[in-house]
């Protein structure tokens, strides 16, 4: 059988109206008991007196009455005000697991040891940054266009388009900066390797813009590190970038160049 709810206005009064009536009942009962033992000859006396003794155990148990209903009504605003403060700190908890997170990830970099990096540690950094990927990966380079005709080169794009089809929704960018128009040629078999990996390119010529001569990574607009290049533009080491400022000025000029650069999205071919 299935029983109604029962309002909850209902269930108020009911409960007020109980106890006005436990109220009463303890005010009558408390002047049953003293005529019951008042020995006065006076019927007149018995009389006030049993009055005042009602009146007397009416308003003190009116007042314990008012003392409960009163701590009823606080103890429900409390129970919302806790509420709402559950609310706000699980917002902050939530906050600080994802600084926490950021920290995380930040000392998985940092146990290369210095925020400096040689050549050697160059494959270290770039797998450690992608592994750890989750939005977005933004990656300049400034590499000399033969230096890309390699098995290492050719492990890295296909190492982010793996990345991109285990989570799908990863937005992978990548920006080569040119010296002429003449390293076309030489790169069009990397583009190609990029789009079908689901890549998105574009280059720019770097002009006598020096901002340009470096290679950077940055993994989800929190991390990331910058690389140096020889004359011959190789890979000369680099260094990490853990502080929200640099990681911010170094976004700013790979989004700058993003916008003038020229190129091709990923649903698009060559």
């Amino acid at each position: 059988m299935v029983f109604p709810t029962p309002n909850k206005n209902v269930v108020d009064k009911l409960s007020d109206n109980n106890l006005l009536f436990y109220v009463l009942g303890a005010a009558s009962l408390c002047t049953i008991a003293y005529i019951a033992k008042n020995d006065s000859n006076s019927d007149f006396l018995k009389i006030g007196e049993s009055f005042l003794v009602f009146l007397l155990t009416f308003v003190l148990s009116g007042f314990a009455y008012m003392i409960h209903k009163n701590s009823t009504e606080k103890v429900s605003v409390s129970l919302e005000s806790l509420e709402k403060k559950v609310g706000e700190m699980t917002v902050k908890i939530g906050d600080i697991a994802t600084n926490l997170n950021n920290m995380n990830e930040q000392l998985k970099l940092a146990d290369l040891g210095d925020t400096t990096f040689g050549e050697n540690e160059f494959q270290s950094v770039w797998k450690k940054l992608t592994f750890h990927t989750e939005e977005s990966f933004y990656a300049m380079s400034y590499m000399n266009p033969e230096q890309w005709n390699n098995e290492k080169a050719t492990f890295q794009i296909r190492a982010l388009g793996s990345l991109q089809g285990m989570a799908g929704n990863i937005t992978i960018k990548r920006l080569f900066i040119l010296e002429s128009e003449e390293e076309l040629q030489i790169l069009e078999p990397i583009f190609q390797e990029h789009l079908l990996n689901n890549i998105d390119i574009r280059y720019i010529l770097r002009g006598d813009n020096e901002k340009l001569r470096i290679g950077i990574n940055i993994s989800d607009d929190t991390r990331g590190a910058i690389y140096h290049y020889t004359d011959d533009r190789k890979v000369d080491g680099g260094r990490l970038i853990y502080k929200d400022s640099e990681v911010k000025y170094n976004l700013e000029i790979f989004r700058d160049a993003w916008k003038k650069g020229n190129g091709f999205s990923c649903k698009t071919k060559i």
